[in-house]
């Protein structure tokens, strides 16, 4: 049984990941203790963080990136031109993580973060500008798909 939907919140896209985190701190200080989220907040989507650009996420204490909390260093490229053969001879950046969950826990446990849409769409192909014939992907970037569990006490 999820959460009731008093304690579901959501914001709109930010340019950087700390907006993110701070806007549920500004909410928890106008709501107080109305704000049901304290201490179980998944934030998933596009954080439009790059760590090339940005450096390594930094992140108050208590919050974890699921995809490190969970795989340490193991890629988690959403965006890959080379996994992703629809991508092939885009000039693009090759390899980006935009798409994250960032995670703060307290009544419930990270089980597993894996990434879907990895597979072709079986029969459907496309034809690029140099006339090569490329496999056609549910979208030009991987989805993520983050499973918690309650915390057994």
């Amino acid at each position: 049984m999820g959460p009731p939907p008093s304690e579901i919140g959501s914001v709109h896209r930010r340019a950087r990941a700390g907006a993110f985190l701070g806007h549920f701190d500004c909410i928890h200080e106008q709501y107080g203790s109305r704000f049901m989220l304290d201490d179980n907040v998944v934030l998933g989507g596009d954080l439009g963080w790059d760590d090339d650009l940005d450096g390594p996420i930094r992140l108050p204490d208590r919050w974890v990136d699921a995809w490190r909390g969970l795989r340490g260093g193991e890629g988690g490229w959403i965006y890959d031109a080379v996994a992703n053969r629809m991508l092939r001879g885009l000039t693009k950046p090759a390899q980006r993580r935009a798409d994250r969950f960032i995670c703060k826990l307290k009544d419930f446990t990270l089980v597993s973060v894996e990434m879907v849409g990895v597979e072709p769409i079986p029969g459907v192909m496309r034809l690029d500008d140099d006339v090569n014939f490329l496999p056609v992907l549910p979208s030009h970037h991987f989805g993520l798909l983050l499973t918690i569990a309650p915390k057994q006490n």
